[in-house]
């Protein structure tokens, strides 16, 4: 009979193959941290797949237990925190469905690179745990070479489309692993039909010698001279990244957050230098207004998501102010976006400019900004205080506004109770949204390590329990207070002034920044700023703002405080901008200890994976030491059953056991003596044929013999099996067969 196609070897291949494809995702996730689970999860599917295969378990089974490995090893990385000594919880299993269910907005709004974590790190396991699946499934086949690969072609074929930059690493990494298993799997063929127990440990084939050298030649020459093509680094003929979004006229914008991983950035200590502009007063340097909010993140609707034509800029928002001009030179900043103080009323012509008339955004079709100059006019307001106090409540039934109103659904009551109770003695727009400022700047703290789960709690633990986070939490959250409330509200995206230099205003990475933008009638979007700490020139009624308008400026780099309110607050120091939304961060969450003092469960990659490895290794163990010690008790209930024949049958039966493990089957048409003497041999059995022959012989005579066996020839019966399991385990050691057929002796 033929050997097995699933062996060691080749089940090692499709995990590197996997490991390959999973190495894609460092163009989309822009670091490696995560690469450790994404392998381990391949190896759990190839592991699955294999146990499936050797022990024939039925399909249903087979499902089953992959979904279950694969929804524990998803569950375990993106929330240690929810799991119960390594199981999962019913928290972390509500939180995995709400993060499947937030993928589908992940792929729809991300640009990378993405924050390798929550819904997006989840989704990453499981496609890659799902294409693992397939591959190991057909790579056992005899004509399934092809077919193990589509399913990870198809997905690094899509990371490739995803990510940006490093495409010559990846490529090189991906075609050398599919070589790898090709050859792997043709050799192995090349072998299928040699004997179990016969065939001599092969030599290298001129197949893997001949085919390993061509690979690593044609891979080699691919990586060198590929780039240098006069065509490489042409433009595509199909854009697909700006499908939605025309080159020559207005489209729909496709990248709809310029803000990625603020925490992370937060905490570096090595800022950026973005961009340099140079004006005669400071100002929020303003990319984008986010207005669509679905209980998970912020993000541009429909109607605020069209781009049109720089004489939309033009557009009277109501109030009158004082003109700001901005000669701007930008740096090392991608996106979507440039920046320009709000509200732009004119910008000087760049090739490929756009604009958001609702929020006076400027988009350009190129995300690559470096080296790009240009001047802009902006229109700061002028309203004071009791201008904005005075202003009419504006009507909840104004179709202009309704996207600046909409709240989903299910916004926990809580949330709304709350806003409801902070705002009851006011009586004017104004000074509900005066009553929320004041509310988060006096009564919460800044901290740039907070962490929040992904789910529909994270909101209420940043305002009932944690009460501390950055300015994307202090944005989002006062936003979705205030349109509870009724005031039309929206979360604007840019920077802080940045640091005043001979030449202008120096905005790096660390003067990212989120902030609400409340809408009155007939005056138009007027800032605010909740976040404790921060210095605000251009907010009515700032607890900071200094009597003549003008504000000292924050200490700068990390750790830096000031004093606000009788309150010692971090200054916000930002992040790198890139992408989408700023959200609520809520891969992870925060726990109050009884001490009052917060402690963030913030755990790395490799730690997650080495706890989850420890407890996946007692989950394996325990049935591997379960099934050997069923397996001995039945063999002493074989061996010392009362009834001596039974004893000997129960021994055939047992040497029949293992035999099968091998692939060595007797055919029910043959005889036991027949198949001790032909078939077993043909296919190979070793030096375990004398001792069947002897076996066969014994289990014939009891069972057809006159005579009721002595017990001479029941422990006879037991020393063939002995002897038959001593010769299948030494040469098991020497020839091709399944590590999981070596387990079970």
């Amino acid at each position: 009979m033929a050997t097995r196609r699933n062996t060691p070897l080749l089940a090692s291949t499709v995990v590197t193959l996997s490991a390959a494809t999973s190495f894609g995702l460092t163009r989309v996730f822009g670091h490696t941290t995560w690469l450790l689970a994404l392998i381990v999860a391949a190896v759990l599917a190839v592991a699955v797949v294999e146990c499936a295969s050797a022990f024939e378990w039925s399909g249903a089974n087979t499902v089953a237990l992959l979904t279950a490995v694969g929804f524990w090893w998803s569950a375990i990385v993106t929330r240690p925190h929810e799991v119960w000594f390594g199981l999962p919880t019913l928290t972390s299993i509500r939180h995995w469905f709400e993060a499947l269910g937030h993928s589908g907005s992940v792929l729809r709004t991300a640009v990378v690179p993405v924050a390798p974590q929550g819904a997006a790190l989840q989704l990453a396991i499981v496609i890659v745990f799902i294409t693992a699946i397939g591959s190991a499934w057909s790579a056992t086949k005899p004509d399934g070479a092809i077919n193990a690969i589509v399913p990870q072609l198809a997905l690094f074929i899509a990371l490739a489309a995803l990510g940006k930059h490093g495409y010559v690493m990846t490529a090189v990494v991906w075609t050398a692993a599919v070589t790898l298993f090709l050859l792997t799997h043709q050799n192995l063929a090349s072998v299928t039909n040699q004997a179990a127990f016969q065939a001599q440990r092969p030599r290298p084939s001129r197949l893997i010698v001949g085919g390993a050298a061509g690979a690593a030649f044609a891979i080699i020459v691919g990586a060198v001279v590929g780039p240098q093509l006069p065509s490489a680094s042409s433009a595509p003929l199909l854009r697909y990244r700006d499908f939605g979004a025309s080159r020559d006229g207005p489209g729909t914008i496709t990248a709809i957050s310029p803000l990625v991983r603020i925490k992370d950035q937060l905490n570096k200590r090595n800022a950026v230098e973005l961009f340099v502009v140079r004006a005669n007063a400071p100002a929020r340097w303003r990319l984008v207004a986010l207005d669509s909010f679905d209980n998970n993140s912020w993000g541009l609707s429909k109607n605020a998501s069209t781009a049109g034509s720089l004489d939309d800029l033009a557009t009277d928002q109501g109030g009158i102010g004082q003109s700001l001009i901005q000669n701007y030179a930008i740096g090392p900043m991608s996106g979507k976006f440039l920046p320009a103080a709000y509200r732009a009323r004119s910008v000087s012509r760049i090739k490929g400019l756009f604009i958001i008339a609702p929020s006076a955004s400027l988009v350009v079709n190129d995300e690559n900004h470096q080296g790009v100059h240009y001047t802009a006019e902006s229109e700061l307001t002028g309203a004071t205080a009791d201008e904005l106090r005075g202003a009419r409540t504006v009507d909840p039934q104004d179709q202009s506004l309704k996207d600046d109103l909409a709240l989903p659904n299910n916004v926990p009551r809580r949330i709304i109770a709350l806003a409801q109770n902070l705002t009851s003695h006011a009586n004017t727009s104004y000074d509900k949204a005066m009553a929320l400022q004041q509310y988060f700047r006096a009564n919460f703290g800044y901290d740039t390590t907070v962490n929040l789960s992904e789910s529909d709690n994270a909101m209420v633990d940043f305002l009932f329990k944690i009460k501390r986070g950055f300015c994307e939490q202090f944005a989002g959250t006062f936003a979705v207070m205030a349109r509870a409330i009724g005031l039309p509200t929206r979360v604007a995206t840019g920077f802080q002034p940045g640091d005043l230099k001979s030449d202008g205003y120096h905005v790096t990475t660390k003067q990212a920044h989120a902030w609400p933008e409340v809408y009155f009638a007939h005056i138009g979007w007027i800032a605010f700023e909740p976040t404790p700490g921060i210095f605000d020139r251009e907010s009515p009624g700032n607890p900071n703002r200094t009597a003549t308008g003008a504000s000292p400026p924050p200490p700068t780099g990390p750790g830096a405080t000031t004093t606000t309110a009788n309150k010692r607050v971090p200054t916000t120091t930002t992040s790198n901008i890139h992408t989408p939304l700023p959200k609520l961060p809520k891969d992870r969450i925060l726990t109050e200890p009884s001490s009052g003092r917060v402690r963030s469960t913030n755990v790395s990659v490799p730690v997650r994976v080495g706890v989850a490895l420890g407890v996946m290794g007692m989950l394996v163990g325990i049935p591997i030491g379960g099934f050997r010690f069923w397996r001995w008790g039945r063999r002493r209930r074989r061996e010392f059953d009362p009834s001596l024949r039974a004893r000997i049958t129960g021994a055939w039966a047992h040497a029949n056991e293992h035999l099968a493990w091998i692939e060595v089957r007797r055919r029910a048409s043959t005889t036991p003596v027949e198949f001790a003497m032909r078939e077993a041999p043909a296919v190979g059995i070793g030096d375990a044929g004398p001792a069947l022959l002897e076996l066969a012989q014994l289990h014939t005579a009891a069972m057809y013999g006159p005579d009721e066996p002595v017990i001479e020839e029941a422990d006879a019966a037991w020393r063939c099996v002995d002897s038959i399991d001593r010769a299948l385990r030494t040469a098991l050691h020497t020839k091709r067969h399944g590590w999981l057929v070596r387990l079970r002796w």
